[in-house]
């Protein structure tokens, strides 16, 4: 159980929130074009309900995946005995930086992992983020679209990008990415 939840926050992290750019200088994420008088509404710790495995599964087939895909993403990530999902975002800021932190977790199996290392994130219009690691090995970026309509954050994977993975064990990281978005999120702090 404890490998298991080992294997899934270090898993969601790599996947999830180590995103690459090419070059030291695109690591950071780029200035925000938003108001920064308006503030972020992203800022808080933001939760989805339990989400069914077969609720994630429609949602890789709408994004393209093949069942032999999904298979070997429920392999990679030790997922093939879950029934369910749960994530956890936290929106953070250190100083002018911007920070988020994702859990996820199958809440049939255990309680909720420890939170990992938070990643860089920039806001590029009043609905879409990047999120930007220079990982060792594995330098990506993730956009996401959100709408945030009081406490409820709506997620929609757009697009990833790595220099250090093949386009396969990209295609097959990103099904992650798909689980992330695959359910609204309600703020709870």
């Amino acid at each position: 159980m404890v490998v298991m939840r080992s294997l899934l926050v270090a898993a969601a992290l790599l996947a999830a929130f180590s995103f690459a750019a090419t070059d030291a200088a695109s690591t950071r994420p780029a200035a925000t074009s938003v108001d920064p008088r308006r503030g972020d509404p992203l800022t808080g710790e933001w939760r989805t309900a339990v989400i069914p495995m077969t609720h994630i599964r429609s949602v890789l087939v709408a994004a393209g995946y093949s069942a032999p895909e999904i298979d070997a993403f429920l392999r990679e990530f030790d997922l093939r005995r879950a029934r369910s999902l749960r994530f956890d975002l936290d929106f953070y800021r250190v100083g002018a930086s911007s920070f988020v932190r994702q859990v996820g977790w199958d809440p049939a199996r255990g309680a909720k992992p420890s939170a990992g290392k938070g990643y860089p994130y920039g806001r590029q219009s009043p609905n879409l983020i990047d999120i930007v690691s220079a990982d060792r090995n594995n330098r990506s970026l993730h956009v996401f679209a959100y709408n945030v309509k009081g406490k409820r954050l709506l997620l929609r994977f757009v697009s990833s990008q790595s220099p250090d993975l093949s386009k396969k064990r990209l295609r097959l990281l990103n099904c992650w990415l798909y689980a992330v978005a695959a359910s609204p999120y309600t703020k709870v702090a």
